[in-house]
């Protein structure tokens, strides 16, 4: 048997905490796992350190860390921004770099972004 765990937050809002996503729910997740023998797949992200500048990269990082020191039988995949059809999140980027393609943003302007669809993430999942 296997899980796969592709819950994720980009900010905290009024329905989303990242460190509840990221991490209180990887805790149980991964617990539940070892108690019944599961595999787990966790879909996490590149540049998830603990000492990222974003809030997002950290608690992403928390949780990938709470799996590799349990005794789950694990892998974790570390997509870039994942682009789908229908998408939400960061295909909104997308859309704002192509509707006003001189207009850049300024948050982390130097990051670089490494995509990846979500096809063939599937494809290295399954």
């Amino acid at each position: 048997d296997v899980i796969v765990n592709c819950a994720g937050a980009l900010q905290d809002g009024s329905n989303d905490r990242l460190e509840v996503v990221h991490f209180r729910a990887v805790q149980a997740l991964t617990d539940a796992c070892v108690r019944n023998d599961v595999m787990l797949i966790q879909i996490s992200a590149v540049g998830a350190e603990l000492d990222a500048d974003t809030a997002f990269m950290r608690t992403k990082a928390m949780g990938d860390n709470y799996i590799c020191q349990s005794n789950a039988d694990y892998v974790i995949f570390r997509p870039g921004l994942v682009v789908a059809k229908n998408a939400y999140g960061g295909t909104v980027l997308l859309r704002m770099l192509a509707a006003f393609p001189l207009i850049q943003p300024i948050a982390l302007a130097d990051a670089k972004v490494q995509s990846t669809t979500i096809d063939d993430l599937t494809d290295a999942v399954f």
